[in-house]
């Protein structure tokens, strides 16, 4: 299949990239149907791509590269919405946001993504274990990061592709 987005114009997917999110994300209720989108260069940042909604994307990350004791746990209703039996098919994301001012991006660690791989479905949960901030700093986190793997926190190239993503069942941390 294939859809037009606005920021990464033409994607080619197949049924198995998509996740359903039957609630939606908060805010956008009505978006249900989304894929996960990697530049092919860098997958430091993937994007929560809307498929009803073409012109919305999410910028998104793992929460362990900038909390490396990331431990969510997540209730018994979101744990059903999510379905499958297996909790090592759960990954998370946190949602980035990313002012004009890069230094200044924050992730959203208390109401981050869970996603099913076996289902392929996803949830915005609200955590409540752990004191996760809403809007947690994390370009320095970032920086530190990238160093260490000698990488730029954003890439230099303007011509640049885009895929879905593969997801892995482990996620990466920033000690990796």
């Amino acid at each position: 299949m294939r859809v037009e987005t606005s920021r990464f114009g033409s994607l080619e997917f197949e049924d198995h990239d998509v996740f359903n999110f039957p609630d939606g994300l908060f805010g956008f209720s009505k978006l249900r149907r989304f894929l996960l989108v990697e530049r092919v260069d860098d997958d430091l940042f993937l994007w929560l791509q809307s498929l009803e909604k073409t012109s919305v994307a999410f910028p998104v990350i793992e929460p362990q590269i900038i909390e490396p004791v990331f431990r969510p746990e997540l209730d018994a209703a979101d744990s059903r919405s999510l379905g499958g039996k297996s909790a090592k098919a759960r990954r998370f994301f946190a949602i980035v946001t990313i002012p004009s001012e890069p230094t200044l991006m924050t992730a959203n660690l208390k109401a981050p993504i869970a996603i099913h791989l076996d289902e392929r479905t996803g949830r915005q949960v609200i955590l409540e274990n752990g004191d996760y901030p809403i809007r947690k700093s994390i370009f320095a986190l970032l920086e530190s990061y990238c160093v260490r793997h000698s990488r730029p926190v954003f890439p230099r190239e303007e011509v640049c592709a885009y895929k879905p993503h593969r997801l892995e069942p482990t996620p990466r941390s920033l000690d990796a």
